[in-house]
């Protein structure tokens, strides 16, 4: 850390003498010139950043609430190329992958989703206003026109509940002047990215189109080794596999993207925006082995065949965890190959593969009544299929072995009045919002073909789930400056109805109960959606007698939610403000039918949180010196905390795990983000975020209890911690322009680094790390339309996971998805 932090000082160090030295000479020959007060005022004012957070153009220095801000250009600067990178340059934003590219967890104040099963999101992301499924959340920034994040309780302005935050992104949109771009990098591992739009008048001021696209590919950073999967040549005798070929690295990925918008104003007051968007993803996640699990590897991990015996299990797993010779058979010889060289090598029995597409439709109209008063209406229609198989475990061998499907499509419509009354010291929002979430096709939410322990337990699942939203709105903000000046209050509600239904689908094919498994890679018998909701099919004859279950389910919640603010604009560039809210997560069920001692927790309740947060934001100017500031305090009482618990080994109870409303929790920290402007063209800034969670009364369910203490496992399930959160997150930025023109043109350059503590995933720690990142840039080049630039991703080659891919105690081994190692490349951009 400290070589890394003596580098920004190196980098603040010669900035400043760079930056100074013609500002130096300039005073020396013409001391008159120099900057006036009110010219730096003016300079400072240029770092106002507008956001719409509030459903209305607003100055983010005078908002009540904790905003993170990016504009386009800020984008490119900081080479954010998707969502998944704000978390390196966003305080209190955390952003996880787990087995899959393309479906992402994200974390804000303690807030976010389990490793699996049912439960809905924390944090929300929304393209265009649209609220998206998990699915297809990371969206590229290719012609993005700015991202905000938001932090605490949102849903009574727009859009879905969300309890942790929210991560807004919005699409440059049609304009009626002739122009675009188009942009090429190369980077390290083969890496390619073309992009570029062209915007495209059609009828003066009252049509124009805007075209977007991207292709980007690498070749991926881990060199992968398959071995063949075992020959079954009986129900007891297995060949060992071999070493094969295979085209593919971990984390090669192929991705295109397309967006097409349509903007048409026939009449003056009405403006309607029409967004096609499209993606499509080949790869995979680089999951790397990292060793046994803390506390001991399974029984059937045993170092003798006489130990296997004695658990019955012998004549089925000598041949599968002892053989001796290969790492695709012997634990040993994986854990010696896996470490071979972490990260840069991995070792797999599973074809590495992933195939996702993501289509979308939305339009946006807003009618304009008078100066006062508009409606606008958002309407959304999405599709996501993805396809991929991921070896969990990350070895050659078959310990846990998954392949996914999901066949998902969405519907969105949202009504909204807004406007200004009594001179424009009331603004109100009011609204009301529909979602639906349903199966498209076979495999629904997700149908997984699960092997563990290659063929000793093996399942294939379907869970066709709906998911509904009905909700009503209302915000107001009203000026009460006539009792004090530039005081003001908010007052927000909403009220949710949710409903969650469908049908589940359990088959069982592990050998143990005497079925016949499909090969690793491969489902069983997978039904229609309404052949599962009837129970119109033959059962499988290859799944084990008696373990065909088809079920219906559903769980409906509804609860009220607000928000409540008091802010003073105590001067122009000053505000203090306190705000309390009310979030809400809907409920949902757990599947199968759960036996009678546990029947109680089949269904799990809506969780809430009521948080309160204090703060102060603002700009500063003086002595030539500018700058921006925030402060944010906070502290939430999350009841009924939904808690993703694994099951695994624990008599009476389904395998995999449960979502319980296991605790009442206390979540409370800080955040702060500070710039500071010491002279034209540089900036310095750092932001941070501090969060603690405690327990403050567990709930656990007591049949669920007493069946953990019965297994003498009574203190693991009194365990209750909080995913994928990080205590500390810090980030340090410079950013400095030179004021005069170097090859003609304007030379800029950029360094973040990025600090944040482990976390939990699932039941392993995601271990600390920092990087930093830099960029040089000479732009407004040969007419101002050229921009080149080189740059470094993890510029010192820290070695980091991004998330947890096998983390549970059950199969005896961690596994990580890892971040890529030190990146070089560079860019040209052309603007006309």
């Amino acid at each position: 850390m400290k070589i890394k932090f003596a580098l920004l000082a190196g980098c603040v160090f010669s900035a400043a003498w760079i930056g100074g030295a013609p500002a130096r000479a300039q005073s020396a020959q013409q001391p008159q010139s120099a900057e006036s007060p009110s010219s730096i005022a003016s300079d400072a004012d240029m770092s106002t950043i507008v956001v719409t957070a509030r459903r209305r153009t607003e100055d983010l220095s005078r908002i009540p609430l904790t905003v993170s801000a990016f504009s386009s250009e800020t984008l490119q600067r900081k080479s954010i190329l998707s969502t998944f990178d704000l978390t390196r340059v966003t305080p209190g934003l955390n952003i996880s992958l787990s087995g899959s590219s393309v479906n992402p967890v994200i974390a804000i104040r303690g807030q976010s989703r389990g490793l699996a099963g049912p439960g809905t999101p924390g944090v929300l992301t929304y393209f265009n206003e649209v609220p998206l499924p998990s699915y297809g959340s990371l969206i590229s920034t290719y012609d993005m026109d700015n991202i905000q994040v938001l932090k605490g309780p949102q849903g009574t302005l727009f859009g879905r509940n969300a309890i942790g935050g929210a991560v807004l992104t919005y699409s440059r949109k049609p304009t009626y002047e002739l122009g675009g771009y188009v942009e090429a990098e190369y980077a390290s591992f083969n890496s390619l990215r073309l992009e570029g739009a062209i915007n495209l008048p059609i009828i003066a001021d009252k049509l124009a189109v805007r075209i977007a696209g991207q292709s980007s590919s690498t070749d991926g950073f881990t060199k992968t080794f398959v071995y063949s999967p075992y020959i079954l040549t009986g129900p007891f005798n297995a060949a060992p596999g071999s070493l094969i070929g295979d085209a593919r690295n971990y984390g090669e990925l192929d991705n295109k993207g397309l967006r097409v918008s349509v903007l048409a104003e026939p009449v003056e007051g009405v403006s309607s925006v029409t967004v096609l968007d499209y993606f499509r993803s080949r790869g995979n996640a680089p999951i790397v082995y990292q060793g046994p699990f803390p506390g001991g590897e399974p029984a059937i991990y045993a170092s003798s065949p006489a130990e296997l015996n004695t658990l019955g299990l012998g004549g089925l797993l000598i041949p599968t965890f002892l053989c001796g010779t290969s790492p695709s058979c012997d634990i040993d010889l994986a854990n010696l190959y896996a470490k071979d060289n972490p990260r840069r090598s991995a070792y797999t029995n599973m074809l590495p593969d992933g195939k996702t597409s993501i289509f979308g439709i939305s339009n946006t109209t807003t009618i304009d009544f008078s100066d006062q008063i508009r409606l606008k209406n958002i309407f959304a229609y999405r599709t996501a299929k993805d396809d991929h198989n991921t070896d969990i475990d990350g070895t050659a061998m078959a310990i846990v072995d998954v392949v996914d499907r999901v066949r998902l499509q969405q519907i969105t419509e949202e009504l909204q009045l807004s406007g200004e009354a009594f001179n424009q010291k009331l603004k109100y929002v009011f609204g009301g919002f529909y979602y639906e979430e349903k199966p498209n096709g076979i495999g629904g939410r997700e149908a997984d073909g699960i092997s563990v322990f290659n063929g000793l337990n093996v399942t294939t699942n379907i869970n066709y789930q709906h998911e509904t939203t009905k909700a009503l709105y209302g915000q107001i903000d009203y000026d009460l400056s006539n009792i004090v000046k530039g005081l003001g209050v908010t007052a927000g509600y909403r009220y949710s109805w949710d409903k969650t239904y469908g049908c589940v689908y359990v088959a069982d094919y592990s050998l143990a109960l005497g079925g016949t498994p499909p090969r690793i890679g491969e489902y069983g018998f997978l039904p229609t959606e309404e052949q599962c909701k009837t129970g119109d099919f033959t059962p499988d004859p290859n799944a084990a007698p008696g373990t065909t279950i088809a079920e219906n389910f559903s769980q409906k919640s509804r609860k009220g939610t607000y928000t409540l603010a008091l802010n003073w604009q105590a001067t122009p560039d000053l505000l203090l403000y306190a705000t309390t809210r009310r979030g809400y997560r809907p409920g949902g069920y757990n599947s199968p039918t759960l036996p009678a001692p546990i029947a109680s927790v089949q269904t799990f309740e809506a969780e809430t949180l009521t948080d309160v947060e204090i703060g102060t934001k603002g700009r500063y100017s003086f002595g030539g010196i500018g700058g921006n500031f925030s402060v944010a305090l906070f502290r939430g009482k999350d009841k009924d905390y939904q808690y993703y618990q694994t099951t695994t080994g624990i008599p009476g109870l389904v395998s995999g795990g449960l979502i319980l409303n296991k605790a009442d929790l206390i979540i409370k920290g800080f955040e702060g983000d500070f710039s500071i402007r010491p002279f034209r063209g540089l900036t310095l800034g750092t932001n941070f975020s501090y969060t603690k969670v405690s327990v403050d009364k567990l709930t656990i369910p007591p049949a669920v209890l007493a069946a953990y203490e019965a297994a003498g496992a009574g203190d693991q399930v009194e365990i209750t911690s909080v995913f994928f959160q990080p205590k500390w997150q810090v980030n340090v930025n410079l950013s400095y322009d030179y004021p005069e023109r170097i090859l003609g043109g304007q030379l800029g350059f950029n360094v973040d680094y990025h600090y944040q503590s482990k976390y939990l995933g699932g039941e392993i720690f995601i271990d600390p790390y920092e990087t930093v990142d830099a960029r040089i840039s000479l732009s407004k080049l040969y007419d101002d339309r050229v921009t080149v630039s080189v740059f470094a991703r993890n510029l010192f080659n820290e070695l980091y996971a991004v998330g947890p891919s096998s983390s549970s105690a059950g199969t005896g081994a961690i596994s990580y998805v890892m971040a890529a190692p030190r990146t070089f490349g560079g860019s040209v951009r052309f603007n006309f």
